[in-house]
């Protein structure tokens, strides 16, 4: 297989993932343009964060930027990928280290999911059929670290008790189901419902994080409905955050076009990556 082939085999994938990429980082613009409107006319000051950092200007550039991703990813080529992802995982950089952003998570799961575009787009003219599995890993393994990640930090008496969870969605949320239990429970019901919610809640958070090695489709799948069951239980805007989640992992168990047994999960001591895994040494590439 020529380079120019396994291109064409790898730049779906990577168009794909790109894709649901794009689509979570722009679904909340409308919200962005007038928090950032508001930030012109109420300018917000905080010492651990530099001018730059609170300049509004800086925040809206970041979120454009990913559009100049458009005309790279027509006709793709190694470099345009890796130009695409780099400008990617830039926008999202800046986005997490700005004051009026920080606090998003769609920061954190873009700048992860485009470091896989990233790494991808460095491996786009490998031809063999390692690769699928290796993105595969790496799929399951940066969701596995996000939820880690966000199972560490319900490890408090209030998440655990569910007073967080009872207190934010419970009697705020103004979205189904939760409108239509506080009319249907008495408090008492409720506030037990939340306890439950909450504990198993962060206990498939935990088996999300420690189950990578899993198979692939064993791992992604259900990890996939967990994923449509957070949107349909909190907010659709929390889209924007796990778009490009659920994306990564139903692209890599679906578009790579080999046959299905060529992308079941080798035997345990074969899932670290091979010696090619960041260089290519057949293209001349070197660790230094």
């Amino acid at each position: 297989m020529s380079e120019r082939e396994a291109l064409q085999r790898s730049a779906p994938v990577w168009r794909a993932v790109w894709a649901c990429w794009m689509v979570g980082w722009y679904l909340k613009t409308p919200y962005w343009w007038r928090a950032l409107d508001t930030a012109q006319t109420y300018r917000v000051r905080h010492e651990l964060f530099p001018e730059v950092m609170r300049a509004p200007w800086l925040l809206a550039a970041a979120l454009l930027l990913p559009l100049l991703t458009l005309p790279l990813i027509l006709r793709p080529t190694r470099r345009r990928l890796l130009a695409a992802a780099a400008l990617q995982l830039t926008a999202a950089t800046v986005a997490l280290g700005h004051l009026l952003a920080f606090f998003d998570a769609t920061f954190t799961t873009s700048w992860w999911v485009a470091l896989w575009l990233l790494w991808l787009a460095t491996q786009c003219e490998r031809d063999d059929d390692d690769l699928p599995r290796e993105a595969q890993l790496l799929a399951k393994t940066t969701v596995a670290m996000i939820f880690f990640g966000g199972a560490i930090g319900k490890l408090t008496p209030e998440h655990w008790s569910g007073e967080v969870f009872y207190r934010v969605y419970f009697l705020q949320k103004p979205y189904s189901p939760y409108v239509w239990l506080r009319a249907q429970l008495d408090p008492a019901t409720l506030r037990a419902l939340a306890t439950w919610f909450a504990r198993v809640v962060t206990l498939i958070e935990w088996l999300i994080a420690l189950s990578w090695p899993l198979p692939y489709r064993w791992y992604a799948w259900p990890v996939v409905a967990f994923l449509a069951c957070m949107v349909l239980g909190s907010t659709p805007w929390l889209a924007s955050v796990l778009l490009c989640l659920g994306g990564l992992l139903v692209v890599n168990g679906w578009w790579w076009p080999h046959p299905r047994d060529a992308l079941a999960s080798p035997p345990l001591s074969r899932r670290l990556p091979s010696p090619g895994f960041l260089f290519n040494p057949e293209r001349g590439d070197s660790p230094s």
